[in-house]
C-alpha cells in the first residue's frame, strides 16, 4: 500500500491503538502547549515512534537474533521465514554469497551435508535443494523406522 508522504503521518496516528494511540494523543497536545506544531513528517514521526517505544539496543537485539538464527527442531519453510524475516528487518546489503552461507549454516547438519553435495549459487537455489533434503530425510528416516517396525513384529512372531 502506497501512502502520500503528506498523509503517511495521519495515517499512520489513527492505526495506532491502545497505550501508542494515547501517548501519540498526549504528544500532539504537549506540541501545542508549548507553542511547537505538529509532528507533519513521516521521518520524525518514525524517530519518535522508535525513541518511545524499542529499546535503546534494538538494532543489536536484531543483529544478534540473525546471527543466531538456526533451524533446530523447524521445519526448512518455517527457518526460511525467519531468516528472510530477519535479513529484512537487519537490511545489512549482503552479498547473494554471504546471504546463502548465512543461510545453509543455519540449517540442521544433516541438510547442510546433503547441500555440500551440489553447487549452490543463489539463496532460492539454496532453499531449494534444502526443502529437497527434507524432504529426502525424511523418507529415509521413514523407511528406516517401518523396517524397524517390521523386523520387531516379525521377531514377536518367531518367538511364539
Amino acid at each position: 500500500m502506497d501512502i502520500a508522504q503528506d498523509k503517511k503521518v495521519k495515517y499512520v496516528a489513527c492505526r495506532l491503538k491502545g497505550g501508542a494511540s494515547a501517548w501519540w494523543q498526549q504528544l500532539l497536545q504537549t506540541c501545542l502547549s508549548e507553542g511547537r506544531g505538529p509532528i507533519r513528517t513521516w521521518l520524525r514521526m518514525k524517530q519518535l515512534l522508535r525513541n518511545h517505544f524499542l529499546p535503546t539496543d534494538y538494532k543489536q537485539m536484531l543483529y544478534l537474533q540473525y546471527q543466531q538464527c538456526t533451524q533446530g527442531h523447524r521445519s526448512v519453510s518455517e527457518y526460511t521465514e525467519e531468516f528472510y524475516h530477519l535479513s529484512a528487518r537487519n537490511n545489512l546489503q549482503e552479498s547473494e554469497s554471504q546471504l546463502v552461507a548465512r543461510y545453509t549454516g543455519g540449517l540442521r547438519e544433516s541438510i547442510q551435508e546433503k547441500l555440500e553435495l551440489n553447487s549452490v549459487w543463489t539463496l532460492s537455489q539454496a532453499m531449494n535443494f534444502a526443502l529437497k533434503a527434507e524432504t529426502q530425510l525424511s523418507r529415509h528416516y521413514r523407511s528406516q523406522l517401518a523396517r524397524r517396525s517390521y523386523g520387531e513384529s516379525h521377531a514377536e512372531v518367531s518367538k511364539r
